[in-house]
């Protein structure tokens, strides 16, 4: 998965509703944990909208005050739980996308003191629902190894390239000189396109440009690796 793939896929989480991100999880979190995170969701749904309203009463004698304390001491007990139990199963994937302890304190250290998260970065994201008009297509130097990479710009000059499930987004702000087109694609731009595609697994899928031309993505040698070749309808 590339920098920039994580870098969208975390905007898009940050988005999210905590009722929102449950359905995203039932395939990475242990089967046993997703009832009492739904019943979390729902707690909490009945903090933020009901409990006060119900019992803002009790707060007006010292004996309704304890009830109130003991009932949120429990509640975040329960909550306290539940996260170090999904912290523990998270573990390996915060490992595999360098993500340390120190990074994950900062944050619950921000979140602690109240400072305001960034905010979303004004970039569009590619979807199934959309087809994109690509005009331009660059080899894009990258790396100390000579290497390079395929970035498409839209007619509304969105910069995206190949990630594991299509299109995504880029590192690169804007066109450069030192940017080449891709040749491999000649004559099948500007064209309509869907840039989340069928993915029948990681990098792997393909994407339909004009005149029967295809650009094919499968998964390279190492495992943050890919390949990409060009199939034409006249061969």
């Amino acid at each position: 998965m590339t920098t920039p793939r994580l870098d969208e896929l975390f905007t898009e989480a940050h988005l999210l509703t905590l009722g929102q991100i449950v359905p995203k999880v039932v395939t990475i979190l242990p089967g046993s944990l997703l009832p009492r995170i739904k019943e979390a969701v729902e707690a909490r749904n009945h903090l933020a909208h009901g409990f006060w309203f119900e019992r803002v009463h009790l707060a007006m004698t010292s004996e309704g005050t304890r009830q109130l304390i003991a009932s949120l001491t429990a509640r975040t007990d329960a909550f306290r739980k539940l996260a170090g139990e999904i912290e523990a199963c998270s573990a390996p994937y915060f490992e595999r996308f360098g993500i340390t302890d120190a990074m994950l304190q900062e944050a619950y250290n921000e979140a602690l003191a109240g400072e305001d998260s960034p905010p979303a970065r004004a970039k569009r994201r590619p979807t199934k629902k959309r087809k994109e008009l690509v005009v331009a297509a660059y080899i894009v130097p990258c790396g100390d190894a000579g290497g390079s990479t395929l970035v498409f710009q839209t007619d509304d000059d969105e910069l995206w390239q190949l990630c594991d499930v299509g299109l995504g987004w880029t590192a690169y702000g804007q066109v450069a000189r030192d940017w080449r087109p891709a040749g491999l694609l000649e004559g099948a731009l500007p064209a309509h396109i869907n840039p989340r595609p069928t993915v029948e697994a990681p990098w792997t899928y393909e994407i339909v440009f004009k005149h029967g031309i295809t650009l094919l993505v499968r998964p390279g040698v190492g495992p943050d690796q890919f390949r990409y070749s060009v199939r034409r309808a006249d061969v």
